[in-house]
């Protein structure tokens, strides 16, 4: 592979390790030994390791590492299949050495297997953990994991190792084109826009503005826009936009200028855009202008082209929402409805195989579509060679243009497939950001002769009849929130996977839980989760299995003693409440909490939600938090968890741990 050599960083390939493994597979202690140190430690993590140190259910080991300070190491499950055989065969007591060796022995034993493997180069301790180290860097894992699971002491060493693997990886992703058709009534978002690009866990990727029907003016800002941030512009001029299509004696006007963008293409292949042409980049993907992807949106959905339960992969995309309505066949959907789509088929009915998808795409980890949304999907180059992108005018009434591509490669051989947990969102439409809004904006309006009585009204703070089924389930369609339906996202799942490897927690409180899904994937896990919250409507509907861990109550009355919990976690949820309540709600989780707290809050103002009173900066509430609890507690400065994950974001995302007294 590229880099591997005698003067770049070295790490061993999949074939060089499984003949490693390979060679130890009849030696049951040594076989152990290569996968520990294939998983970042050290020989002197290896040689303090005991039979008590692996904590199965939580995937990881505690031990005592250099220095007498306390280590947790994350173990992959063969791995840890492998000691549990390993040490009940050896019939090892808890306390009991897991290999009895010295750091020289561990050393020999690895070069000597390397040998009777025949690799071409030496092989180390060293070698397999800079082999963990470049897999951890090509997973987007972050500094502050990779440090903690190499156990240094020296964090700008970390920092270089890292540099030089993250260097090598960039040299070997695959180029994508990224291509954004954006007009002039855009120039208030894109710089938006181009800033999501910017943390785009991915780095060989190009960015090109197809700018059309914009004035010399507007093209002149958009390169300056453009060029701050590493973009290209190329200006299409004036195309006519509007289409006419006539379909079953019916005719139907599209609009391209923003929506079509696949047509945007096609008015730049004529325009002669040979940067699209087959052959320039590896995978091509064509957005709106007002997307805001997902950081993990490339490196999370390119794997899933050579996903060996899909055969000829050529489209895959993202979830990208629809905004306020969306056409079903002949029908209207209202709110949070994912742009994936699915033909009729012998059904003959197209709402009903578009209701099976909207009704079960939050349980899918990626499904085979007929075609997807062009929000945010990745084209192949195989794609780009074999299906035209001059399309022709017949269009389904039913797909619009991108889908219609998507149609067109089905045709040609070529799937689509859906990845349900990378989401895309769109930046206003169009419009400058709105005003925060002010809590005299939220009052009901005044009554009409023989109306109805409000079912809340705003004093200060929200009751929890705000929060009921019109808030969760059609949110988008009354105003009241973003929600078009609240369901049990695998983000869920991930989340709590993340924060179980990394606290270990035994108990945990999830303050502000909803329906308690992140607490019923934490107790899927083997933990102790508990969760509270204001909306006696989401705590009714929660899942049978928690259904005794749910509390309806009011994040500054927590009915826990004190120190009860090793983890207290609150998402989304001190900016829904007035300063008197968040600033005690803020102690009461300090209270409860015996280790940890993550406080995971919404600062944009673009987000649609009328019970948002307290959107702040991070630095505000850094500032509030510190005020109420610094005594007690300290800020972790670095964020060591995931940040592919939305609500691991450093922007949002804040950790703080009990100090030792």
């Amino acid at each position: 592979m590229e880099g591997n050599n005698n003067t770049g960083p070295k790490y061993l390939n999949y074939e060089e390790m499984k003949k490693l493994l390979d060679v130890v597979r009849e030696m049951p202690n040594e076989h152990l030994l290569i996968r520990l140190l294939a998983n970042g430690l050290a020989p002197r993590d290896v040689v303090r390791l005991r039979a008590k140190s692996f904590k199965y259910e939580k995937g990881v080991a505690k031990f005592t590492g250099k220095g007498a300070v306390k280590r947790v190491a994350a173990i992959d499950i063969p791995t840890l299949t492998h000691a549990k055989k390993y040490i009940d065969k050896e019939r090892l007591e808890r306390n009991d050495s897991l290999f009895g060796w010295t750091e020289k022995t561990v050393s020999d034993i690895v070069s000597e297997n390397g040998k009777l493997a025949k690799l071409d180069k030496d092989v180390t301790p060293t070698l397999l953990r800079d082999t963990w180290v470049y897999l951890a860097v090509r997973a987007g894992k972050t500094e502050d994991y990779i440090h903690r699971q190499l156990g240094n002491t020296d964090l700008k060493f970390t920092k270089q190792l890292i540099q030089s693997y993250r260097e090598l990886d960039e040299k070997s992703q695959p180029k994508v084109a990224i291509y954004v058709p954006v007009h002039e009534k855009r120039l208030n978002i894109i710089e938006s826009t181009l800033k999501a690009f910017e943390r785009l866990d991915w780095r060989n990727y190009t960015v090109t503005l197809l700018v059309n029907n914009s004035s010399p003016e507007s093209v002149s800002l958009f390169r300056g826009i453009a060029s701050q941030h590493g973009a290209q512009v190329m200006d299409l001029g004036v195309i006519d936009t509007m289409e006419e299509v006539e379909i079953d004696g019916k005719t139907f006007i599209a609009d391209i200028t923003e929506g079509g963008v696949v047509s945007i293409v096609r008015k730049a292949l004529q325009k002669g855009l040979e940067a699209f042409r087959p052959g320039n980049a590896d995978y091509y993907a064509v957005c709106g202008s007002d997307c805001q992807p997902h950081p993990n949106a490339i490196k999370g959905l390119i794997k899933y082209f050579d996903d060996k339960r899909f055969e000829n992969v050529g489209i895959v995309g993202g979830i990208i929402f629809a905004r306020g309505t969306m056409r079903v066949g002949e029908q209207q959907k209202v709110g949070q409805i994912p742009c994936v789509f699915y033909d009729a088929g012998e059904r003959k009915n197209a709402p009903e195989c578009y209701e099976f998808l909207f009704k079960n795409w939050t349980q899918m980890e990626v499904v085979e579509v007929d075609g997807v949304g062009s929000g945010w999907a990745l084209y192949s180059r195989k794609v780009a060679e074999r299906v035209d992108w001059d399309l022709p005018k017949e269009i389904h009434r039913f797909m619009g243009e991108d889908y219609y591509y998507c149609h067109q490669a089905k045709k040609a051989g070529f799937k689509t497939l859906c990845v349900c947990d990378i989401l895309a969102d769109h930046l206003e439409d169009g419009n400058p950001p709105p005003e925060p809004a002010k809590p005299e904006a939220l009052a009901p309006a005044p009554r009409a002769p023989k109306a109805e009585e409000p079912k809340f009204q705003f004093e200060g703070q929200f009751t929890s009849k705000f929060y009921d089924e019109e808030y969760y389930e059609r949110g988008v369609e009354t105003g009241r929130s973003g929600y078009g339906g609240y369901y049990n996202h695998p983000l869920f799942k991930a989340m709590a996977k993340e924060l179980n490897t990394y606290f270990g927690p035994e108990r945990v409180l999830d303050v502000g839980a909803a329906k308690g899904f992140l607490v019923q994937e934490f107790v899927g896990l083997g933990v102790d989760a508990h969760g509270i919250d204001l909306s006696e409507y989401a705590v009714e509907h929660c899942s049978d299995e928690i259904s005794d861990r749910m509390v309806c109550g009011q994040a500054e009355k927590l009915p826990w003693p004190d120190r009860d919990f090793d983890l207290v976690v609150t998402f989304d949820t001190l900016e829904h409440l007035n300063e008197q309540q968040y600033r005690t709600a803020i102690k009461e989780m300090a209270r409860v909490s015996g280790r940890n707290i993550l406080f995971s809050i919404t600062t944009d103002e673009n987000v649609v939600d009328k019970s948002h009173i307290s959107i702040m900066p991070i630095d505000r509430w850094i500032k509030i938090i510190d005020e109420e609890i610094g005594g007690d507690y300290y800020r972790h400065k670095n964020n060591f968890l995931d940040q592919s994950i939305l609500w691991f974001n450093p922007q949002m995302c804040l950790i703080y741990s009990r100090r030792k007294k």
